[in-house]
């Protein structure tokens, strides 16, 4: 992802696997700034405060960098399956939601359902950040996807 930071592409993904805003009922970590009894491995003993929404990403990145650990170690699942499961652990969904983000899955959504391309021209013309988000849309597409048939799944047992 040359042109997408990780911590953008990791969010454009989050977004694609939210599907309720938070309205603030039980939601421990709704306002900054709360403090949590951290979910990585070595820190579990460890009291992390978030003050803002730098401290969130910036402890998504902790989450990342065990993710890939665990992913040389041979696990399948992927680093946004890995965050997205731990997400409500540490944060409000609410803080993850970003505009530009919900602007691109529309604009997937709206490519894909009509079958018409995201820019006008050939493929040439469409910007190469545009064909990264693709990407990871797609991707983060499928394991909603996937989720939510596990969910029917399980719901009918």
């Amino acid at each position: 992802m040359s042109n997408c930071k990780p911590q953008e592409a990791l969010q454009l993904g989050l977004n694609v696997l939210i599907d309720q805003n938070c309205e603030g009922d039980n939601c421990r970590n709704h306002e900054f700034p709360y403090e949590i009894n951290s979910i990585i491995s070595d820190d579990k003993r460890k009291l992390i405060k978030f003050n803002n929404i730098n401290d969130v990403w910036d402890y998504t990145k902790l989450l990342r960098r065990e993710s890939e650990e665990h992913q040389k170690k041979g696990s399948s699942f992927s680093t946004l399956n890995n965050i997205w499961e731990q997400l409500p652990f540490f944060v409000c969904t609410n803080k993850i939601i970003d505009e530009k983000a919900q602007k691109d899955i529309s604009r997937y959504t709206y490519s894909t359902d009509t079958n018409t391309p995201p820019y006008s021209g050939s493929y040439g013309d469409i910007p190469h950040i545009w064909i990264q988000k693709y990407y990871i849309i797609k991707q983060a597409m499928m394991l909603r996807d996937q989720k939510l048939r596990e969910k029917a799944k399980d719901g009918n047992k």
